[in-house]
Order: structure tokens, then C-alpha cells, then sequence
């Protein structure tokens, strides 16, 4: 019994993010209340995303206190969008082009303690047919031009 106390203890504190993009913890939509540890610089999520939806990211955090960076990196983890504001909220937005993971960063830019934040992730958008409602209002617009022109041609007379 000893032996698997000194074992837990032994064990590292799970941070709830990674520490490496390659670590990355998965996160879904919606607001979350995180915090980046004072031994860390950076923290690391996750969140897959279906080609055509615009991923929008905010970051608010207490400032002057410290200063945090916002960035996204697409699933080749190259970045597609910084924030760096010295005012938060920091806000980054993307429209996906590719299925797969997209990277969220938060990187500590001032201050060395825990920094207590929070990101707030939406995703919009359909994954239908592109173009596919401009169609709609090219469609809604000939039939509409068609009635014009039907009841114009037509007009009732009363007898």
C-alpha cells in the first residue's frame, strides 16, 4: 500500500493542456475556465474540425496582470492566424479548408505566475455543397421574376 502512495505521488500533475503542439489536449466548443501554470510558457489544444466551418477562438484573461497570445495552426500545425494584443480579449478566426485537428496556442508573453484564462471556441458553418446557396437565391430570384412577368402578361381585368 505504501509503495503505490509513494508511486502516486510520484506521478506528474496533469496540466489539462499539452506543453508541445505534439502533446496537444483535445478541447470541443464552448467557453472554458483554464489555467496556465507558472512552469509553463505555453499550453496546447486540439479541436478537429470538418472542412468549410470558420473557427472562431477568444482568449480573455486578467491584464496587466499578465499578458497572453493567442494563436491557431492549421493540421500541418502551420499558423494561420496571431493575436497579440496588449487588451484582451485576444480573438482569432479561421475558415477551415482542410478536415483534421486545428491548434490552439496560449502563449505567456509577460507575468510568471499561474495565469488563470479563458477560451471561448465556436464553430459555424455547413458542410454543404459549395456555392450551393447562391444557387438557392439565383433559383428564388427567376421564379420570382418569372411570376412578374406571368401576372404582368396576364392581367385580370374585372367584367
Amino acid at each position: 500500500m505504501l509503495i503505490l502512495v509513494v508511486f502516486c505521488l510520484l506521478l506528474p500533475i496533469a496540466s489539462g493542456y499539452g506543453a508541445t503542439i505534439d502533446l496537444a489536449e483535445t478541447i470541443s466548443p464552448g467557453t472554458h475556465s483554464l489555467i496556465l501554470y507558472a512552469s509553463h510558457d505555453d499550453a496546447y489544444y486540439k479541436i478537429s474540425c470538418p472542412s468549410g466551418q470558420n473557427l472562431s477562438v477568444s482568449l480573455s484573461y486578467s491584464y496587466p496582470t499578465f499578458d497572453l497570445n493567442l494563436l491557431l495552426y492549421d493540421p500541418s500545425q502551420t499558423q494561420v492566424d496571431v493575436s497579440s494584443e496588449f487588451d484582451p480579449p485576444d480573438e482569432v478566426e479561421f475558415i477551415n479548408t482542410t478536415n483534421g485537428f486545428y491548434y490552439i496556442r496560449v502563449a505567456r508573453f509577460t507575468g510568471d505566475e499561474n495565469a488563470d484564462f479563458t477560451l471561448t471556441i465556436t464553430l459555424t458553418g455547413t458542410n454543404g455543397v459549395p456555392g450551393f446557396d447562391v444557387l438557392l437565391i439565383i433559383y428564388g430570384l427567376l421564379v420570382t421574376l418569372g411570376l412578374v412577368f406571368y401576372l404582368r402578361s396576364h392581367r385580370f381585368t374585372a367584367h
